[in-house]
């Protein structure tokens, strides 16, 4: 129908929207995979109302999520092909877990991004927002799995 294709236009051009506006803002930041991709799901959630779905869809992918997987986000700068839609969810739930999680990570992450954009460099530093890195992939594991995800 006409709705469901002007609604997947427009997450489409939100998606890609964001990634071009981070190139734009951060012209000579090389921004990670993770960021980019959790970022550009994130907003194109919110352009239409899909972050339940969104984050229904985080939470089935969850069990995946296994101890590392944070470490492998964090490091990689393309996602293999073979194991992309993983890292998709998983970079659309650490965004979402910045933003909206417990923890307080929200103003760290936002101070963090806005530094990183003024630099002449590949973006770094995101371990210093989320703290001792094992503690911090539990927790954002345990939340990815629970119920509280889908509201």
């Amino acid at each position: 129908s006409q709705g469901m294709e002007e609604a997947a236009l427009q997450r489409a051009l939100s998606h890609q929207l964001t990634h071009a506006l981070m190139r734009f803002q951060g012209k000579h930041v090389r921004w990670p995979a993770w960021l980019s991709e959790g970022l550009a799901i994130y907003f194109e959630s919110t352009s239409i109302g899909v972050v339940n779905a969104n984050a229904r869809a985080v939470r089935s992918a969850a069990p995946q999520f296994k101890p590392g997987l944070l470490d492998q986000l964090l490091s990689l700068e393309a996602f293999p092909e073979r194991e992309a839609l993983l890292y998709h969810e998983a970079s659309y739930a650490l965004v979402l877990y910045l933003l909206h999680g417990p923890g307080g990570f929200r103003q760290r992450f936002l101070d963090w991004y806005r530094g990183e954009a003024k630099a002449d460099r590949p973006a770094q530093g995101i371990e210093k927002v989320l703290g001792p890195s094992a503690d911090f992939e539990a927790a954002w594991i345990e939340w990815a799995r629970s119920p509280k995800l889908d509201r």
